[in-house]
């Protein structure tokens, strides 16, 4: 344990990030939990009063998946940062990149431009493919977290991390045949889904 987790509640702390850098969804909405008003401030700092609701959920969302990358990414074995610094961070890299692609989709939609409309291999082109990608992405993400049960995600999310259903399986406490199971209903569910949607 690292000398930033020598109290109580830094040791709680330590605790709840490796649990959640092994799947504990449990654990991960406890510190969403704890972490919830320094996302809400960020969020709100990043937004202003000329930006839609629609567009405020998705810096929601974004700010979300920073605060969930931290989790994955932080290194306990470190004493240099501290993770609500590093939270911070990386929460603020993911508003930046969000307002940065929103602004140049409002700057693509502007323009008189018909070729960057288009998308025909020009920059602006190449951003609305992006953004347009970045959105479906972000739906997908949405509709995968909805179809699965909580076991499924976990499960899930480690695989993508690139786990095998060996180590998946040690992490969940179950053997790699179940998990090798519940990888394919998974893969059967996120089929249909991306057949459907």
């Amino acid at each position: 344990m690292n000398n930033d987790f020598q109290n109580s509640n830094d040791a709680r702390l330590f605790t709840l990030i490796k649990q959640a850098k092994s799947g504990d969804q449990t654990a991960f909405e406890e510190l969403l939990t704890l972490y919830e008003p320094l996302i809400q401030s960020m969020v709100i700092s990043f937004c202003n009063t000329a930006i839609p609701m629609q567009e405020r959920e998705d810096f929601v969302q974004e700010a979300t998946l920073g605060f969930y990358n931290a989790v994955m990414s932080f290194d306990l074995e470190q004493d240099k940062v501290r993770f609500g610094l590093y939270a911070k961070g990386c929460i603020r890299n993911n508003l930046i990149s969000l307002l940065r692609t929103l602004k140049r989709h409002e700057k693509t939609v502007l323009t008189d431009d018909d070729s960057a409309l288009a998308g025909d291999g020009s920059e602006d082109g190449d951003l609305t493919a992006r953004v347009v990608e970045k959105e479906n992405y972000m739906e997908l993400a949405r509709l995968i977290r909805e179809s699965l049960s909580p076991y499924e995600n976990r499960i899930w999310w480690l695989y993508l991390s690139g786990r095998t259903a060996k180590e998946i399986g040690t992490v969940l406490g179950k053997d790699d045949k179940s998990v090798q199971n519940a990888i394919y209903r998974i893969r059967r569910k996120l089929r249909g889904i991306i057949t459907y949607s």
